[in-house]
């Protein structure tokens, strides 16, 4: 039976949720299906809001007033996440249904225009239009809405009410403030049939429902007339006119054209906002000139007098020329200094200040009893010597000393009575700096973490010398030697890695470079530079002649530059770079999403509550875990941002589908974008999303589509070519193909043959019919509502390049991509959730980039040395501003730790929310939840990760608990000599006391742990327990090295000792059964053997290497659901662990879970299994594998 229950506290009235205003700001209208706005305060939170609310009729318009309601939800998601939008458009705080009506709240200092608007100043900018600096304010506002506008339209959305009451404004007197809001009515075009038409049809007389674009600019003009108070329907006369009883104004003939343009479009022309905008600008720039040689003047107001500051600094700065109480004197002294030049300055702070050749005047706004505070007057109470001050980062602007008008302070509110409108405002001078904009800690945070992964990847990039090229039978051979170059030097000591010696040692002589890796001799120094000459290369091996190291390489094909000054470098760069230049333009689109830019600095900064739609806990919810329940309460409820924790094994694929078919299942046509930064965990979350959907009977009523998968990935034809392909031959039996033009089939004829060509035979097909599929397959993925795809694609990238939008964005594996990876897809959306899980792998290579960032003095010698190196790639996108402005050690300071904070975005926003919890109430909204259930591993296996890595959260459900100690595991043993225990330790001997089981070069391997390997895998035999899910076997280790000569071992010996295995199957979509700990997150097998390598006499660092980390060592040991092998030399984990014992647990540098290991192995070595004879784990001596086998 369904069990129907919401997730929401019981139902209240409205006046019991808040206590509203005695007065309207917009009055309902019930037959018009019009809503009320009125300000009012949460009784829950004490926060003062703007109500607008559907009030209740307890009839069937109940159900009008609901899917009103839920649109504007909906469609206002969608168009705040347009770039500038959250600027332009009304910000909604939260939304809710109480018993008598539907509402949503708003930021409390807004108003609809009909209401702020009747209530402004007679002195206020709407009362006095004459001036052109009142109809620049005017202009700048409306050109606020038409950006709004310009965002819906570009949702495909007619807004289809755009009038006083969609308007919203603060009453702001100098500064632009119009926002749109309104939503309810908007329409989607593509999606008419969707639409609540029935509802919207009754809120107008008869046949006005509005689905034109043009019909919005219309009403966008009708703002500006009733505004201007111009005659709407005597536009088209030769001489406007203007309503009676309305002052008529000396309008620009820029502006009646607009005004004319808006109400009757150009033949043939587009009516945009791109237009509209244009125009505006054309008028300000009139306005502005115009305003210039007006009347208008800057009031200054001095305070002078014995007690005065100001009068004590003037009459030193004037060789005590006059008396402090000489007030004429002091007026002419500073007349006469302004007259030297006169700046006007903001500093990073927001300081205005009026600067001479001499003198600083501190200036601050009019604030006088009776007065309301003012920049119309500057009053200046003290003034410094110039050069005694540092100001630093500052915007200046010159002003002319005869627009400046000196006053006595307490003669200023009778001159600014007497000045009204030409007492110009100070601060509208400048426009918001980048100093007070509180985003810009995260945006150069995020651009300062970009530049320091780059510049580790150029230090990679090393400069050689060209020293011989010679021909051996049929191949060019070329020799080259590490080069010296002091900018490189200098980047490797800041960085603190390799300069070019030793990065060319490293690769090569100790062979850690990828031998089959194709490298590119070139002239290009730095990323971003173009190639103009270039030879691919394959190193082949390291020579010594004459007393010089020098390095042959085989010359692949191209022509090395003639040069003698090259540089060696990877031939995947290019690729690389491109991704970097679409993450630049992603934090570039940044700064117009104000919204996302406050999230990533505090989740909590802007939380919503999300009450449109209740979540429902029927048997699908009641099938969850309850910490699954928990998150999916707080995901479907709270927003916009929401982090879910996802240790090993917990089902976080299970949480995603889940949530994937509520939304669908309520919404079909609703857009969700589903993205991880690797290919393989997305390949597997599109997998299981499309097998729910099937299931669900919810495919037919989606267009899913993956934009690109890897290799062997199986996703039932949902990749974009696929999906393509499938509509083209719908499209090709369909009788609308057969009623088309003869050139439409024709088209569509060539595209249907060529979707069935591929790989190198597309090279073949016609421009043309590329050029249409491209297109076609364009419109596909603009068309998914369930779109898969990294957070590095290119498709992203072109998807917010179109300003395409997305309801939902939710990141699988957030914890192992940066930033500035994850801005992609959280462009793409308003609503984000990202799962991951910090204690797992990190981003690559971020341990040393974190640690760089610590360092200030490092970061600021790296970046003294960039531009040769990554400037071609960051000077447009703010390298020059970010080295300047790290010339202040405060910004430098804060950007650093912004860096550090943005690399590993997922895991700072995490543990700063997790532990706000742990101190806050409980019942506060969450914006991080953590699984703590897990379901892939054995109780015994999850005991040792819980504990280690989890601080023992990790708990195993009863009944899956039940499951693994009561079924069969899907293989047999078939060698005494391997204990059934869960986990088994084969124990190799310690290199000081035995030397034959240690570690060797290349870095690493073990060629005795190899062996015993190859032995544990000849006792296995696959047993499947179900017929559609076959046995899973992965041998893992943390280096390279190992894992490519286990690869090489198993594959030579499947034919022959290891044919018992060939009945498994390996864990991931890779041919072989070996995989590195990195490859292998995210996937599973139901036996693990690890081989840990490591075993030496080192101390400290050198000792464990990569066994340090214990994200790596979680992922590596959490692998196996049912039997994990681990393969190593106990007695050197034992000795390493009781070194670190002491050392606090949290931090990575240090392994102390080694030794927590080492007591739960001991532990569970006296536990025994359900049947009473079984250890939960069991040590094998390396030594018992080599004797012979044990039936």
């Amino acid at each position: 039976m369904v069990r129907l229950k919401s997730a929401k506290s019981q139902p209240d009235t409205l006046e019991q949720r808040f206590e509203l205003d005695e007065t309207f700001l917009s009055s309902p209208d019930t037959a018009a299906l019009k809503s009320a706005v009125i300000r009012a305060t949460d009784r829950r939170s004490g926060d003062p809001v703007v109500l607008k609310y559907w009030k209740k009729a307890g009839t069937a318009v109940d159900e009008d007033f609901r899917e009103l309601w839920r649109h504007e939800m909906r469609q206002s998601e969608r168009v705040r996440a347009f770039p500038h939008a959250d600027e332009v458009v009304v910000e909604v705080l939260a939304s809710g249904e109480s018993d008598d009506a539907f509402y949503i709240t708003m930021p409390s200092d807004i108003a609809p225009l009909e209401h702020a608007s009747r209530f402004v100043r007679p002195d206020h900018w709407l009362r006095v239009l004459q001036g052109p600096r009142q109809r620049a304010l005017l202009w700048a506002n409306i050109r606020r809405l038409a950006e709004a506008l310009g965002a819906v339209h570009a949702q495909g959305l007619v807004h289809g009410r755009i009038d006083a009451r969609a308007v919203y404004s603060t009453g702001a007197t100098t500064m632009p403030d119009f926002r749109l809001g309104g939503f309810e009515f908007c329409l989607r075009v593509a999606e008419i049939a969707k639409a609540p038409l029935r509802v919207i049809a009754k809120s107008r007389p008869v046949g006005s429902v509005i689905f034109s674009f043009l019909d919005d600019w219309r009403a966008l003009g009708r703002v500006v007339t009733d505004l201007i108070g111009l005659d709407a329907d005597k536009l088209d006369e030769e001489e406007i006119q203007f309503i009676e009883r309305r002052a008529k104004i000396d309008l620009r003939a820029s502006e009646i054209d607009l005004v004319r343009l808006l109400f009757e479009p150009e033949r043939n022309r587009i009516l945009d906002a791109a237009t509209v905008t244009s125009r505006i600008d054309a008028i300000l720039n009139e306005l502005d000139v115009e305003a210039f040689a007006d009347n208008g003047r800057y009031v200054l107001a001095l305070r002078l007098g014995q007690m005065s500051r100001l009068s004590v600094t003037l009459n030193a700065a004037s060789g005590d020329a006059f008396d402090t109480d000489d007030a004429e004197s002091q007026i002419d002294f500073v007349h006469a200094d302004l007259e030297t030049g006169a700046t006007l300055t903001r500093t990073a702070r927001g300081d205005i200040l009026l600067m001479t050749e001499s003198l600083v005047y501190d200036l601050q706004p009019l604030r006088f009893a009776g007065v309301d505070e003012t920049w119309n007057v500057a009053s200046c109470n003290s003034a410094r010597f110039r050069n005694e001050i540092y100001l630093g980062r500052r915007e200046t602007i010159d002003l002319p000393a005869h627009r400046i008008e000196i006053v006595r302070f307490a003669a200023a509110p009778r001159r600014l009575n007497e000045l009204r409108t030409d007492a110009l405002d100070w601060s509208a001078t400048f426009d918001m700096t980048p100093d007070g904009d509180p985003t810009l800690p995260v945006r150069r945070g995020l651009l300062l973490a970009q530049i320091a992964e780059a510049l580790f990847k150029a230090a990679e990039i090393a400069p050689v010398e060209l020293v011989n090229q010679r021909r051996q039978g049929n191949k060019r051979i070329a020799e080259i030697a590490a080069s010296d170059s002091e900018n490189r030097i200098r980047l490797s000591q800041a960085l603190s890695v390799d300069d070019p010696h030793k990065l060319m040692r490293r690769l090569f002589d100790r062979e850690e470079a990828d031998v089959d890796a194709e490298w590119q001799l070139t002239e290009a120094a730095a990323l971003g530079m173009t190639v103009r000459a270039a030879a691919n290369v394959r190193f082949i091996r390291p020579v010594q002649k004459k007393n010089r190291r020098l390095y042959e390489f085989e010359i692949l094909d191209g022509v090395v530059p003639p040069n003698a000054q090259l540089h060696l470098r990877k031939v995947d760069e290019t690729g690389a770079e491109q991704v970097l230049r679409r993450r630049l333009r992603m934090l570039m689109t940044l700064s117009t999403q104000s919204e996302l830019a406050h999230m990533l600095g505090d989740p909590r900064r802007r939380l919503r509550t999300y009450q449109d739609e209740p979540l429902v806990e029927d048997d699908h919810f009641g099938k969850l875990d309850e910490s699954k329940q928990e998150a999916l309460r707080s995901i479907w409820s709270t927003g916009p941002a929401q982090l879910v924790v996802g240790p090993p094994g917990v089902g976080k694929t299970r949480l995603v589908t889940e949530l994937v078919r509520r939304v669908l299942a309520g919404v079909p046509t609703i857009r969700l974008l589903l993205s991880a930064q690797a290919h393989q965990a997305l390949d597997h979350l599109a997998a299981s999303v499309q097998k729910m959907l099937k299931n669900t009977g919810l495919a037919d009523d989606v267009i899913l589509v993956r934009s690109k998968a890897d290799n062997g990935a199986d996703l039932s034809g949902a990749q974009t070519p696929d999906r393509a392909k499938s509509y083209l031959k719908e499209l090709q039996d369909s009788p609308l193909l057969r009623r088309a033009p003869r050139a439409i089939q024709q088209s569509l004829s060539e595209m249907i043959s060529a979707a069935d060509v591929t790989g190198n035979l597309r090279a073949k097909l016609s421009l043309t019919t590329l050029r249409q599929r491209r297109s076609f397959e364009a419109l596909v993925l603009q068309s998914a509502n369930v779109l898969f795809s990294t957070t590095n694609s290119a498709d992203l990238a072109r998807l917010i390049e179109d300003g395409a939008q997305f309801d939902w964005t939710i990141v699988e594996e957030a914890a192992k991509a940066t930033g500035p990876e994850l801005l992609a897809p959280q462009l793409l959306s308003m609503r984000r959730l990202l799962i991951g899980d910090h204690n797992q792998l990190p981003p690559f290579d971020t341990d040393r980039i974190a640690e760089f960032l610590q360092d200030q003095t490092r970061v600021k010698r790296a970046l003294a040395e960039s531009d040769l190196l990554i400037g071609n790639i960051f000077r447009d996108f703010g390298l020059d501003d970010l080295k300047e402005a790290i010339e202040d050690d405060s910004v430098l300071s804060e950007t650093c730790a912004s860096a550090r904070r943005m690399l590993l975005l997922f895991e700072s926003l995490v543990t700063n929310e997790l532990d706000r919890q742990k101190r806050s109430d409980q019942r506060r909204r969450r914006v991080a939840t953590e699984l703590l259930q897990q379901h892939r591993m054995h109780p015994v296996i999850a005991t040792v990760i819980s504990e280690c890595f989890y601080e023992g959260t990790l708990k195993t459900p009863a009944d899956r608990e039940a499951e693994f100690y009561s079924e069969q595991p899907p293989f047999t043993i078939t060698d005494a000599r391997l204990p059934s225990s869960p986990i088994v330790f084969i124990d190799l001997p310690y290199v000081q006391r035995e030397g034959s089981a240690g570690e060797q070069r290349p870095i690493y391997h073990n060629p005795a742990e190899l062996q015993a390997v190859l032995s544990l895998l000849g006792m296995l035999r696959a047993a499947p327990t179900k017929p559609t899910e076959p046995s899973t076997l992965a041998v893992l280790s943390p280096y390279n090295e190992q894992v490519e000569r286990l690869g090489r071992a198993i594959d030579d010996s499947l034919q022959s000792r290891l044919g018992n295995i060939v009945d498994f199957k390996p864990g991931t979509n890779s041919p072989g059964f070996a995989s590195t700990v990195d490859s292998f997150q995210g996937s599973e097998a139901d036996v693990v053997i690890v081989s840990l390598v490591r075993n030496n006499d080192h101390i400290g660092r050198a000792a464990l290497g990569i066994l340090r980390d214990r994200r790596r060592m979680n992922v590596l040991l959490s692998r196996a659901k049912w039997k994990l092998i681990i393969v190593g030399s106990m007695e050197f984990l034992r000795v390493q662990g009781r070194r670190y014992r002491r050392h606090h647990k949290e931090d990575r540098t240090v392994p102390a879970f080694l030794a927590k290991m080492s007591e739960v192995f001991d532990r569970l070595a006296e536990e025994m299994l359900p049947d009473g004879k079984t250890p939960k784990f069991k040590m094998v001596p390396y030594s018992l594998l080599t004797t012979d086998a044990q039936p």
